[in-house]
């Protein structure tokens, strides 16, 4: 073996270099951008980049022939997408969510939902993703609309930075209604379509109403939780509330698809 498989050595900040363990900081430059020997990386992660230029331990990436450091809290499936945890796209996801997201009460509470599931795939993911070209070019094109997206939720959550747990609670609902729009809505319209097809049931507009109380639920228990500070009623909250926007947008629109030409009532 190349090196000694000690995954400690990946805790102490200690890379296989011809042939012996070094110090991070005895690494000054990356030359070529190569990644270490297959065999010094197998305690990394799950993922292993091989087109990215990115250090398995994703504390480090290499630019300009040097090792430049970063935050390890990385969005996998964006960074094995655009190749780079320092493209402006990877760089915008992220500093919406840190700088402003998981700064809010609400905001960072819904985010370790999210990430218990985000984490749970994204690995794997991203790892398919990063070792097949074709790929992250489709994948470029699916994630332009979210960063799209994001981006202008940014820019409202600025607008209203002066109440911070509003915004960023008034910015998830205008990114997640057009998320469940972009991305949720053919899958659902597809299944709607289907039980329409096999069991003779189309969504209405009463599916629709229907699905207005549960965010007034959502939103009063998140106003609940801020005044309670109260972590589990605000996680369940705001989950709440972003899977009603983003299956909303999706109802409504299979309910008018399914029935322009034959209405139905009730």
């Amino acid at each position: 073996m190349y090196c000694e498989k000690d995954p400690e050595k990946w805790m102490t900040r200690e890379v296989c270099t011809n042939g012996a363990w070094q110090q991070e900081t005895d690494i000054k430059s990356c030359p070529e951008c190569k990644e270490f020997e297959e065999e010094c990386l197998h305690y990394c992660t799950d993922i292993s980049f091989t087109q990215s230029n990115s250090r398995c331990d994703w504390g480090y990436i290499c630019q300009a022939g040097h090792w430049q450091s970063f935050d390890k809290s990385c969005c996998y499936i964006a960074t094995a997408t655009y190749g780079s945890a320092l493209s402006p796209e990877v760089q915008l996801l992220r500093n919406f969510r840190d700088r402003d997201v998981l700064q809010t009460f609400a905001g960072s509470n819904f985010m370790r939902v999210f990430n218990m599931v985000y984490y749970s795939f994204s690995p794997q993911v991203a790892q398919t993703i990063s070792s097949n070209e074709n790929l992250r070019t489709v994948m470029r094109y699916v994630l332009y609309p979210l960063i799209g997206i994001l981006w202008a939720a940014q820019q409202l959550y600025t607008a209203l930075a002066f109440s911070p747990e509003g915004a960023v609670v008034i910015a998830g609902l205008f990114a997640g209604s057009l998320i469940g729009l972009v991305y949720a809505s053919p899958v659902i319209l597809g299944v709607s379509f289907a039980i329409a097809r096999v069991f003779r049931r189309r969504p209405t507009r009463v599916h629709v109403y229907l699905s207005l109380p549960f965010l007034a639920i959502a939103t009063s228990l998140i106003i609940v939780s801020e005044l309670t500070r109260f972590v589990l009623l605000m996680q369940v909250s705001t989950s709440l509330l972003m899977l009603t926007t983003w299956a909303l947008p999706g109802i409504a629109l299979s309910a008018w698809a399914l029935n322009r030409r034959r209405p139905v009532t009730g």
